[in-house]
């Protein structure tokens, strides 16, 4: 793959640690996402990032679960209800 993510300001290789590659470029992926949308708006909505997620190829369980790690693990946060925010 192309190593557009090496350059991640986040060290999630900490938070991600046993889960597979694909799954940690999926998560830079939504962090991208969530970054870009939430620079037009101050959050980035659910449905927005789901959409655009979508788009790039990840299927929509894998973004939900995905969010809620996240959120779990403290790299995003709940702005807004079903609106998010990197921390």
């Amino acid at each position: 793959g192309s190593h557009m993510g090496e350059s991640g300001k986040i060290d999630i290789d900490t938070i991600m640690t046993g889960k597979p590659k694909s799954a940690r470029e999926k998560m830079m992926k939504i962090i991208e996402i969530i970054d870009s949308l939430a620079v037009s708006s101050e959050c980035a909505k659910v449905k927005d990032i789901l959409k655009e997620a979508q788009q790039v190829g990840i299927e929509k369980s894998n973004i939900e679960k995905l969010l809620t790690d996240m959120r779990k693990s403290g790299i995003i946060y709940e702005a807004k209800p079903e609106c998010y925010k990197k921390v």
